[in-house]
């Protein structure tokens, strides 16, 4: 537990709550994670919801890794955000990994976003909306 913070059932809880108020996740309105790598929602996650015997909500059960977008449109796997910044030439920004939220956006902007669909299924195909939700849920989405 990180100290003054609420334990991850509940953080879990109250994203849940978010998920429900903002109709995430509906026939109408599909979306998808984005993360910087594969570690936190195939692996951290899981094990972690394991050892405190609560369910994985099925939404974490589908993302898009930037890595492999990356690799698709450049045509090498990256080992982080700041070799994809460099391999479109664009120059890093303020501290490493406190602006996450505005690292997918710029990349977003490179790639086409629209047409980006969960990474489990296929990188490149459906048509979803991103929603980066990094700092909303207090869990750290980028390996």
């Amino acid at each position: 537990m990180v100290d003054n913070q609420p334990y991850l059932k509940d953080v879990l809880q109250l994203f849940d709550e978010f998920m429900q108020t903002e109709k995430l996740g509906t026939e109408d309105n599909s979306f998808a994670f984005v993360t910087c790598g594969d570690w936190d929602l195939r692996k951290m996650l899981p094990s972690q919801c394991k050892l405190l015997e609560i369910d994985v909500p099925t939404y974490f059960r589908k993302w898009i890794n930037i890595k492999k977008v990356h690799a698709d449109v450049v045509g090498r796997f990256p080992s982080g955000m700041l070799q994809m910044l460099s391999d479109l030439d664009l120059p890093h920004q303020g501290r490493h990994h406190s602006g996450i939220g505005s690292f997918f956006y710029r990349l977003f902007d490179v790639y086409g976003y629209a047409s980006f669909g969960p990474n489990e299924q296929a990188h490149l195909s459906s048509a979803y909306s991103l929603v980066t939700v990094c700092a909303c849920v207090g869990l750290f989405l980028c390996s």
